[in-house]
């Protein structure tokens, strides 16, 4: 008789979301599509060794417009990954740069909330399910009534089985 033993390994990678372009079609296009593909980090200061510091906690979020997106679980910002022995609601601050259409709540990749009420300025705060056990990752979507676009860097809340 042979016994097999079959193991599982669960990898978990933590990633961050940004996104920028330099690419352009033509040369005095360059401007245009530069200011339509952001890149944006939130920094203590406006010097290189903060930004990047920042840039490796994750505290970014992608746009495509000057939109200023601020995602939050209690003092934990958009990026990070903790333990908690409850679900902390997620405080949302979105500023755009024209009316915001709808925003999106998803929890491992499912939408969880949708807000649908326009607005100029967008705070509002998203209470999880009591219930939930083990690892969920959590982010927002904007759209805005221009087209624009932003996308949150992922939360990761590790909570007890």
């Amino acid at each position: 008789m042979q016994v097999v033993f079959v193991v599982f390994v669960v990898i978990i990678i933590i990633v961050g979301i940004i996104a920028s372009s330099v690419a352009a079609r033509r040369r005095r296009e360059s401007l245009d599509v530069l200011a339509r593909r952001l890149g944006l980090s939130f920094s203590p200061k406006r010097d290189r060794e903060a930004i990047f510091r920042s840039m490796q906690a994750r505290r970014t979020f992608a746009a495509t417009a000057k939109i200023v997106m601020d995602v939050r679980a209690g003092e934990h910002w958009m990026g990070e990954c903790f333990d908690t022995n409850e679900p902390l609601p997620l405080t949302i601050h979105v500023k755009g740069t024209d009316t915001i259409d709808h925003a999106e709540i998803y929890m491992d990749g499912t939408r969880q909330k949708i807000f649908r009420k326009p607005v100029a300025e967008l705070r509002t705060t998203f209470r999880p399910r009591k219930d939930l056990e083990g690892v969920h990752f959590f982010y927002v979507y904007v759209h805005q009534a221009d087209g624009n676009q932003a996308w949150s860097s992922p939360i990761w809340m590790r909570l007890p089985k």
